[in-house]
């Protein structure tokens, strides 16, 4: 098989949040939904591909790409990781 990536456009900067995953496995990098509403367009489309969050990984520490951090990792029950010198 190989790894598929959707993209989402979340946040008034839009800025991207992407699920790369092969199934039954994704991970989420830069968690950038900053709403219960931008969430659930996520979590709807883990549900429909029948995916399990395992990691959620920020490239880097602005805000528009960890707003939802918290909130994912929450819900999952996962780890958040970013580079140590962010």
């Amino acid at each position: 098989m190989l790894m598929k990536i959707k993209t989402f456009a979340f946040n008034p900067l839009s800025t991207n949040c992407y699920v790369v995953y092969e199934h039954p496995h994704a991970w989420i990098i830069d968690p950038t939904f900053c709403n219960e509403q931008e969430f659930s367009r996520l979590k709807q489309f883990l549900l429909s591909e029948d995916l399990q969050v395992d990691k959620i990984l920020c490239t880097h520490l602005h805000f528009d790409h960890i707003f939802g951090a918290h909130m994912a990792a929450e819900a999952f029950h996962c780890d958040v990781f970013a580079h140590a010198a962010d």
